[in-house]
């Protein structure tokens, strides 16, 4: 099952929500949960130094948090991440066929008119689930080059995915990453965006399959300086 489907069913808020597996306790206590679907799921460790590790061997998960009003007006996301091991062959993300990357950091918006759906917000409420809003992806893996945006094979027009690190990037370094949610969901869907709901970081070697591992760390809004 590749991610985009993972995040396809969190926004659809289908009733496989309840296969949500356990997570390091300390950061169920600091509001991320766990969703996945195939055993074994994919691991989320909080580190001692900070920041999050994920490792998936032969399989995928998400984590994702809400976002406060605080945040979500704050149209800058900025964040470090790393990559330590990741023995799958890059692929093309913008189709369906093993989708595997090491990691991904995942943007949720509220839904809005053009997202609106009675029976996924019904959905989404009785389940507690992200409202079925927009969704940018920023990953690091896949064969296309840094910088490039491919619209999610899953999500279709309500998704992009964007490539801030091609799958070949080097291993072991800490890279920090700085984008801006307002600019990019303004250039990809053509209307201002609505806040966000959420952000999730996902893990995803269940196809080919393989082993990865990798960080994150410092994840923070910020407003225009």
């Amino acid at each position: 099952m590749k991610i985009f489907v993972v995040l396809a069913i969190i926004l659809l808020a289908l009733p496989s929500l309840a296969s949500a597996q356990p997570v390091d306790p300390r950061l169920t206590e600091a509001g991320w949960r766990l969703l996945t679907f195939d055993p074994p799921p994919a691991q989320f460790r909080q580190l001692e130094e900070g920041g999050i590790e994920a490792e998936a061997r032969g399989s995928v998960a998400v984590l994702y948090r809400g976002v406060g009003e605080a945040e979500a007006a704050k149209p800058l996301l900025s964040w470090r991440w790393r990559v330590d091991r990741s023995d799958i062959q890059p692929v093309d993300l913008g189709r369906k066929e093993r989708a595997d990357r090491p990691i991904a950091l995942h943007v949720g918006f509220e839904q809005d008119d053009s997202t609106s759906d009675f029976m996924r917000t019904l959905a989404a409420r009785m389940t507690g689930a992200p409202p079925p809003g927009r969704v940018i992806t920023y990953t690091w893996g896949g064969t296309q080059a840094a910088g490039e945006v491919l619209v999610s094979p899953y999500l279709g027009d309500e998704g992009r995915i964007v490539i801030l690190r091609p799958g070949n990037a080097p291993l072991g370094d800490w890279v920090a990453e700085r984008v801006d949610l307002h600019a990019d969901f303004q250039r990809f869907f053509g209307y201002a965006p609505p806040p966000v709901a959420y952000i999730a970081i996902s893990a995803d070697a269940d196809d080919q399959p393989g082993h990865t591992l990798a960080r994150i760390a410092d994840i923070r809004f910020q407003a225009v300086e």
